[in-house]
């Protein structure tokens, strides 16, 4: 410790006063670090409250709720359902001989041909028929000839009757005479046109318009009412695919449905309905029929 002392004479009623400087300037030391100490630390203090701040404004915004507008509606999910199945006529009519029947003479269409309602499919040799229709028409000449002359002679008879040289009896009976006469130029009259009624008949023809699918007759064949189908018809070329669906795909179909109908071997897709959903299942496969129309088209 470093200690200065002044003294100029000493008396004994003086005072020594002693001062010690070096404690004064540790003092004045001690007292700037701790300023300077706390100058740091209110610094430090702001720096960090500055971020937490930031932080905190960040935070809030990164946590803003978020606002969500829906609109509502409704969206149809689409599914589409597979199945495989045979392609045949949605009506296969078969057409075969309406009449007596004979030798086939020509065949005018084949299988593929379109053909109109009341087309000639067949035809069939005539020539037997043509003869009765024939004989039947003179028949029915002879009649006419016949009522004719009991006409005649009924009038002679009213003629004398007022003379009184014919019985009204005899009157009576030529009446009933020109009444048969003329019932049987009737009974003729009809024969004649059943005969020609079978002889248009004979011809095989199509019962409606639509798409020959199968011809089984060929010229020379002897056809017949139990000949069965000479042709096969789908009634306007409408054509339906058979598909087999399992009971839970079943549900989902109904009629009316669009579907489409891919050939096999072809590429090419084709339009087509559901007309018909089966209403039964099968209990050994658990498979039900959907039969799907397809409109006529030459290229399937």
């Amino acid at each position: 410790m470093d200690m200065n002392r002044e003294s100029t004479g000493f008396r004994s009623s003086d005072t020594l006063v002693v001062v010690d400087r070096g404690r004064s300037r540790r003092m004045a030391i001690i007292a700037g670090v701790g300023l300077l100490v706390v100058a740091l630390l209110a610094a430090f203090f702001l720096m960090r409250g500055g971020e937490e701040q930031g932080a905190a404004g960040q935070g809030a915004a990164t946590q803003a709720p978020t606002v969500t507008v829906v609109v509502p509606g409704r969206s149809d999910v689409s599914r589409v359902v597979s199945a495989s199945g045979p392609l045949a006529a949605k009506r296969d009519q078969p057409v075969g001989v309406a009449g007596q029947g004979g030798r086939v003479e020509r065949v005018l269409v084949d299988a593929g041909s379109w053909v109109r309602r009341g087309q000639v499919l067949a035809v069939i040799d005539r020539s037997v028929q043509a003869q009765q229709a024939a004989q039947l028409a003179a028949q029915v000449d002879a009649a006419r000839a016949d009522a004719a002359l009991a006409q005649n002679n009924y009038e002679r008879a009213l003629a004398l009757k007022d003379r009184g040289f014919v019985s009204k009896a005899e009157i009576d009976a030529k009446k009933a005479a020109r009444d048969a006469a003329n019932a049987q130029v009737r009974v003729a009259q009809a024969q004649l046109g059943a005969s020609r009624a079978e002889l248009g008949r004979l011809n095989v023809v199509a019962p409606a318009s639509g798409l020959i699918l199968t011809r089984s007759v060929e010229v020379g064949q002897i056809v017949s009412p139990g000949s069965g189908a000479l042709f096969r018809l789908a009634e306007g070329g409408q054509m339906e695919m058979q598909a087999q669906l399992a009971q839970e795909e079943l549900a989902l179909i109904h009629v009316g449905m669009p579907a489409e109908v891919t050939p096999v071997g072809s590429d090419r897709k084709f339009s087509g309905t559901v007309w018909q959903v089966s209403p039964a299942i099968d209990p050994e496969s658990r498979l039900g029929m959907v039969r799907i129309s397809v409109p006529y088209d030459p290229i399937m």
